[in-house]
């Protein structure tokens, strides 16, 4: 069950109210109500709410840690390594305005002085890579390097 709260700090922000879900503070908007637990896994906790003014029902995602992924993210990209699978989708709530088209998708800096994450960024505290991660992987001439991959 969500249980309403006051806001951390005693410090409400205008327009905003405050619920605990699994240990788990959440501040949605005020025109966001009826607000339900609907799940929570390793990646984070998920609750439903309608929007009051256009009777929308929504899902809300509170990703654990989505602010240290980035920065981490920040560091492997300034590394020149290569990823995949770490997808906006994968790492942000519906609401956050980096889950466009790739084309359209903003960078990690960007996403890091993003208006929801901007409070916590403090570029000097998230130095680059001093050096390109090297994996000098061994490839036998005569092996499939497909078959290897």
């Amino acid at each position: 069950m969500a249980t309403q709260v006051d806001p951390p700090n005693g410090v409400k922000n205008q327009g905003k109210h405050y619920f605990s879900m699994w240990q788990t503070l959440f501040e949605i908007d005020a025109e966001y109500v009826s607000i339900t637990p609907i799940g929570r896994g390793a990646s984070g906790v998920v609750c439903s709410s309608v929007n009051k003014e256009t009777d929308e029902r929504v899902a809300i995602n509170k990703i654990h840690n989505v602010f240290e992924l980035l920065r981490g993210l920040k560091y492997i990209h300034s590394a020149n390594f290569l990823h995949r699978d770490l997808k906006p989708a994968l790492i942000c709530f519906r609401r956050c305005s980096f889950l466009t088209h790739p084309s359209k998708r903003i960078s990690v800096t960007e996403a890091l002085q993003h208006p929801y994450l901007a409070p916590l960024y403090d570029p000097s505290s998230n130095p680059p890579a001093e050096v390109p991660i090297d994996l000098d992987v061994d490839v036998d001439e005569d092996e499939d390097l497909g078959a290897l991959l």
